[in-house]
């Protein structure tokens, strides 16, 4: 990995805060913010290149549950006690997808489902298959109808980009990223995938041979703030 440091050393954010009362930041939609080479000096921001590596595959489906734990089965993959859904995934991820597999579920951490069976015999015209997936009940109560948004952790690796944690702010816009565009550094929306050591893989927002800003990001923000919403200036 490269790690580039612009314009000197880290600093803290109570600094960067400090310089933006005295420092010229400039904003344009589209290009981002640009700093003067005082303030770059006196934040130190540290930039570094976005790596792709390969990664477990995870594909993300919507289902809708279409049995009750409490309802009674004829079925011997089927068992009462849970709760069951079905959803859809195309063709080309058939392969990637076997019974047993395990299921995250979104927003109830502590909740793993499992996927039953994949019904090529209900294959759609667009080509895609159904997927059976059996929901456990302790965590929560599921209904006939509800919609619940899951994660098959399939068979297989895929290419993923990933950057530092410290290069994502969360904020009233979502996850966000610096990028370095030029002599600007662009706020970029991203969609985050999984955390490991310290990374955490991008699933949209940033391509191959970026490079994002990982410190101080939050003086970066707020500098932003300041150019766009008050006393900076906005171009």
């Amino acid at each position: 990995m490269k790690r580039l440091v612009v314009f000197g050393a880290w600093a803290a954010l109570a600094l960067g805060v400090a310089l933006m009362a005295r420092a010229e930041a400039t904003f344009k939609e589209g290009r981002g913010v640009v700093l003067d080479a005082e303030l770059l000096s006196g934040l130190g921001l540290q930039v570094v290149d976005v790596e792709e590596r390969s990664e477990p595959l995870e594909i993300e489906v919507s289902a809708q549950v279409y049995r009750e734990a409490s309802e009674e089965s004829a079925s011997v993959l089927e068992p009462t006690g849970y709760a069951y859904a079905s959803g859809w995934i195309s063709s080309e991820l058939r392969k990637h997808v076997a019974p047993g597999a395990k299921v995250a579920v979104d927003g109830l951490a502590r909740v793993t489902g499992r996927v039953v069976r994949v019904d090529r015999a209900a294959a759609l015209r667009d080509g895609r298959v159904e997927v059976l997936i059996q929901l456990p009940s302790g965590e929560r109560e599921w209904r006939i109808g509800d919609f619940v948004r899951i994660e098959l952790k399939a068979v297989g690796k895929t290419a993923a980009l990933r950057i530092p944690e410290s290069a994502v702010l969360n904020t009233a816009y979502g996850a966000v990223a610096y990028v370095v565009n030029g002599d600007a550094f662009l706020r970029t929306p991203v969609k985050l995938g999984a955390r490991s050591e310290g990374w955490v893989s991008i699933r949209d927002g940033l391509y191959d041979g970026d490079q994002v800003v990982v410190g101080p990001v939050e003086s970066l923000y707020l500098i932003e703030l300041r150019a766009t919403k008050g006393g900076g200036h906005s171009h």
